[in-house]
């Protein structure tokens, strides 16, 4: 293992340098010991040189007491011959056995003592100074031939006291040198233990880690293939072999992602497949049902229009009524089919909120007094005249929550009501409360679904598809609020919600009032396949006062404008042959270059937002949605005319 490497090279690493500092440490008490020696060999120089001194002096002070007589002299060789004795004595005890200059010792000691006791001897004749005559010859003479012998212990001294600092800078130099080389080989050991320390780190550390490191970056990038080298069983090869089975993992996994994104692609392009299915399907039945729907609708209202006695206008009453209701029905079921696959946009404009509620209350009014229904409505004074918001929208969830509370009352009461949430906020709350059948606890939320109403009993009862409050949820919801309900079974329910309203400045008036039919007076180009829609298209000019001529498509519309001029063209987009986008190409093709351009108003079944697209990027300047009211055509001729004019 890694660890128990590291541990035994520090360890035997360790021992060497407790080893070298253990004999650096030795060879520092050997250099003490000789410096002790050297310093112990000095003092006995210096007893040498003090006992040398103290002789000379006593047989200098005795030659001149024996010369002179004089007593005073021989007490002071008395005194130096007894110091010399105390040195020698100092010097004897000195002397070891164990010393390396013991032979030098020992020849200097005895020279030292032979001269001590001839000196002693030749000083004998103090003691009897004052007994005899002084000035005997063989006495001086005694003393003076020390002194002739004091030459050669000098020379003694000399060579002991060289030989001892000789040997003592030997054994200095030698101890010195040891010491620093236990020094350098302790450092080199730590050098080296710091290279083999550094190579096994780079050969099983650092090394390995470089190519993790590496590894990992692969893998990051998405290469789950990259492996690393295992290499011993030691901790680092325990970390490569777990990173290998943690990329062999996340390759598995990957593989399993692969997968499942494929399946999920799959999936998703059989779903988006289902939904465009299920688009187009829905598309084609409304186009298909819409056309036939603007014949019966537009009939009817144009029989409404003329003088009829009272048993015939109930029933064409009841016919446009009926076909009014599937229309309902139908615009419902694209509504939802719009929100489901997120197409459905806003469209935010300048809306009368109070002119919105009375139309809805209006509209349902009949109704109301049918089931003998108060209805009502309150706008709080706080809020604007005119807001920023989609009308159409709002409309349709206002009739829908209105509609609902008035098919559910029996008898009672449907209030409005609608005002701000905060000063300054924006945020307008809407409520509409009844006093009807209300509705469970348990189906408060299911009512909001596709398809669902709070019980069976009530479709049977009432009537509807299931689709009015879930259209209206996801309405209220694109337009940040989210639509709530209180209700206890048998006392009524109130629905309410809150939307961002920005108030605004109104627009500009309408040149004629709703409803009103005014003869406009434009030579108009329809084009038009349906038989039935191209009656009811003559119908609507005749009434409008308009001039036209028809087209049964976009070739035919391409040549009767070749050969006259039109005010404006109302092009269906569903046509055999060249469809009226293809012919609208054509037409803006030709005005290229030139001022002309006659205005294009789309008149079709296709009521879903890629058909208005599809107009406008082929050059179309306006939409009308089948089945479409004498009303609505009224306002886009009159809008197109104006503005070309």
């Amino acid at each position: 293992m890694l660890r128990s490497r590291v541990i035994a090279i520090s360890v035997v690493v360790l021992a060497l340098v407790v080893l070298l500092e253990v004999l650096g440490a030795a060879a520092g008490r050997r250099v003490d010991a000789t410096l002790a020696q050297a310093l112990d060999w000095s003092r006995e120089a210096s007893l040498d040189a003090e006992l040398e001194a103290y002789m000379v002096r006593a047989a200098g002070e005795a030659a001149s007491a024996l010369l002179a007589n004089n007593e005073a002299y021989a007490a002071e060789a008395r005194e130096a011959m007894a110091r010399a004795r105390i040195r020698l004595e100092r010097l004897r005890s000195r002397d070891r056995a164990e010393d390396d200059l013991r032979h030098e010792t020992a020849a200097l000691r005895a020279r030292q003592t032979a001269m001590f006791d001839q000196l002693t001897s030749a000083l004998a004749p103090l003691s009897k100074l004052g007994e005899r005559a002084p000035a005997e010859t063989r006495t001086v003479d005694a003393v003076y031939a020390y002194e002739a012998g004091l030459s050669g212990l000098r020379q003694s001294t000399q060579a002991f006291t060289e030989r001892a600092l000789h040997l003592a800078e030997v054994r200095t130099a030698r101890w010195r040198g040891i010491a620093d080389g236990l020094s350098v080989l302790r450092l080199v050991t730590l050098c080296l233990l710091v290279f083999v320390l550094a190579q096994l780190l780079q050969r099983r550390i650092v090394s390995p880690l470089v190519q993790l490191s590496a590894a990992a970056e692969a893998l990051s990038a998405g290469d789950f293939s990259a492996r690393v080298t295992e290499e011993g069983g030691d901790e680092v090869g325990e970390l490569q072999h777990a990173f290998n089975r943690m990329a062999a993992q996340l390759r598995e996994y990957d593989d399993d992602s692969r997968r499942r994104r494929l399946q999920l692609t799959e999936a998703l392009e059989q779903s988006e497949a289902a939904l465009r299915s299920k688009a187009d399907f829905v598309a084609s039945i409304s186009h298909e049902l819409r056309t036939p729907m603007h014949g019966v609708i537009g009939m009817a209202e144009l029989l409404l229009r003329d003088e009829l006695d009272g048993d015939v206008r109930d029933r064409v009453a009841a016919i446009h009524g009926s076909a009014s209701a599937l229309l309902s029905v139908i615009n419902d079921i694209l509504d939802f089919s719009k929100l489901e696959g997120g197409h459905m946009k806003l469209d935010a404009k300048p809306v009368n909120l109070r002119a919105l509620v009375d139309e809805c209350v209006g509209l349902l009014s009949s109704r109301a007094c049918e089931r003998d229904v108060q209805l009502s409505a309150e706008i709080d004074a706080a809020v604007p005249m005119w807001l920023v918001g989609d009308g159409d929208r709002l409309r349709q969830v206002l009739n829908n929550l209105i509609g609902n509370a008035v098919k559910f009352t029996e008898h009672g009461a449907v209030k409005i009501r609608a005002r701000r949430v905060a000063e300054g906020t924006g945020r307008l709350r809407i409520e509409i409360e009844d006093s009807g059948i209300g509705i469970a606890a348990d189906a408060r939320l299911r009512i909001f679904e596709p398809f669902e109403q709070a019980d069976g009993a009530s479709q049977r009862g009432h009537g509807g598809t299931g689709l009015g409050l879930a259209i209206s949820s996801r309405l209220v919801g694109a337009m940040g609020g989210e639509i709530r309900v209180d209700s206890v079974p048998g006392e009524g329910s109130v629905f309410r919600f809150e939307i961002a309203l920005v108030a605004c400045e109104p627009p500009a008036a309408d040149a004629a009032p709703e409803g009103a039919i005014v003869p406009v007076g434009a030579h108009v180009l329809i084009v038009e396949d349906h038989p039935v829609n191209q009656a009811l298209a003559r119908r609507m000019m005749n009434k409008l006062g308009c001039t036209f001529e028809l087209a049964t498509d976009g070739a035919e519309a391409i040549e009767a404008l070749s050969r006259s001029r039109f005010d404006l063209v109302l092009m269906d987009c569903h046509m055999p042959g060249m469809d009226g986008c293809s012919a609208t190409r054509v037409i803006r093709a030709g005005e290229a270059g030139t001022p002309a351009r006659i205005p294009i108003v789309a008149m079709t079944a296709g009521a879903m937002d890629a058909d208005r697209v599809a107009a406008r990027d082929a050059g179309m300047d306006d939409f009308l949605a089948k089945p479409f009211s004498l009303t609505e055509l009224q306002q886009a001729v009159e809008r197109w005319v104006r503005r070309a004019a």
